[in-house]
């Protein structure tokens, strides 16, 4: 398994361009991945309609010299992805733009991918997932070069190369996979067997600007300066995870891989190339999505489930918890949550039947104001 690195501080066209050709390098070029006159779907983080400085969505100049390295390798680019709960070609659109993927598309005349419908497409050797049901226009490529977008996730801990490609399933049907999979390691699983499915030939971090705290898309942005690259995507998440100092026992797509044997513990059978892992190494760890996560707690958790009470499990889990200073009552919430648990009310603001919550955290993944976070609810009320 090869990871290359490479330190980056900047966004600079020519100077991404040179960083990105030392990247793959090592890995023997972009020429090893894209063969001429093939049809290949670039396919970055568009988690949400959001501009580059807010760390959410990879980086448009990053899209645009893979986009233009594919070119010159003679592959054909097809630019897209299909983010969750978001339904009609106008919706799509509106991302595109804002996420400054349209402008590129237009500029560089290249297709952008609109709602086509979807087709069911089996797993091969299913874990946990039989089939998917995938984006047409994702299905008629030769080859697809996944661009993730280095950030902290509320649900897997980490979105990276894996967790990336759960972009490839048809909107809403999103939703109802996370209520299929309520169970932490189930819906990691599922994102293996999703990976196992799509299978890039290609994998390229955006780690210049990346996420940390209440990721994927209400925490704070912050300069990892490095790019990675590898055709192996479990290898580049645990190398990433190593970078950003996240606890590796609680990034699910990671553990679950070394737990089905396709990665090694501890970077096991990981060569790094190109720069070392000192030189890319942040400065200081990363937050994570959620402050209660240790060891401690992930250990207490797993011995809850069995034995401990219910107010107790209760006091141990996370949920989404709202700030209503900070709601709009805009309803992106509600429609949203997989089980229904959240209902609109007279006053405009989301209730929550934590009965019904499975914690998938899809409500503060899509919250367009930063209104809900991950932590521990109040069990038993406090003295006054």
């Amino acid at each position: 398994m090869k990871v290359s690195l490479r330190r980056c501080e900047s966004y600079e066209t020519e100077g991404l361009l040179r960083a990105l050709q030392s990247l793959l390098e090592p890995l023997g070029g972009i020429e090893a991945y894209i063969q001429p006159g093939m049809r290949v779907l670039v396919k970055p983080n568009m988690i949400g309609a959001a501009g580059p400085e807010r760390a959410v969505v990879t980086h448009p100049t990053l899209v645009r010299v893979v986009v233009r390295m594919i070119k010159e390798a003679g592959g054909f680019p097809v630019l897209g992805d299909n983010p969750g709960f978001h339904t009609t070609e106008e919706a799509l659109r509106r991302i595109y733009r804002a996420c400054g993927y349209e402008a590129i598309a237009e500029e560089e005349k290249i297709p952008l991918l609109t709602k086509e419908g979807w087709d069911w497409v089996s797993v091969p050797n299913p874990y946990v997932l039989e089939r998917i049901p995938m984006a047409k226009g994702m299905r008629d490529v030769d080859a697809v070069i996944n661009l993730p977008k280095l950030k902290t996730h509320g649900l897997t801990g980490y979105s990276g190369a894996v967790k990336n490609l759960y972009g490839v399933m048809a909107g809403l049907s999103k939703a109802q996979h996370h209520a299929i999979f309520p169970k932490r390691n189930d819906f990691a699983d599922m994102l293996l067997d999703i990976q196992r499915t799509v299978h890039p030939v290609l994998h390229i971090m955006d780690g210049i600007l990346a996420m940390e705290g209440a990721g994927p898309t209400a925490g704070t942005p912050r300069w990892a300066n490095f790019l990675a690259a590898s055709p192996n995507p479990y290898a580049l998440d645990a190398v990433c995870v190593e970078l950003a100092g996240l606890p590796a026992h609680e990034m699910l797509t990671v553990q679950r891989s070394i737990t089905r044997g396709l990665l090694g513990p501890h970077l096991q059978n990981i060569i790094i190339l190109g720069d070392s892992l000192e030189a890319c190494r942040c400065a200081r760890p990363f937050l994570p999505a959620v402050k209660s996560r240790n060891i401690i707690v992930s250990q207490l958790r797993k011995w809850a489930v069995a034995v401990v009470p219910k107010p107790l499990r209760t006091a141990l889990r996370d949920w989404p918890l709202f700030d209503y200073a900070a709601c709009k009552g805009c309803g992106d919430c509600q429609r949203t949550c997989p089980p229904g648990a959240i209902a609109m009310g007279e006053d405009h603001r989301p209730k929550v039947d934590y009965s019904r919550c499975i914690s998938c955290f899809c409500c503060q993944e899509m919250c367009r104001h930063k209104a809900i976070s991950i932590g521990r609810r109040r069990v038993w009320p406090t003295r006054p």
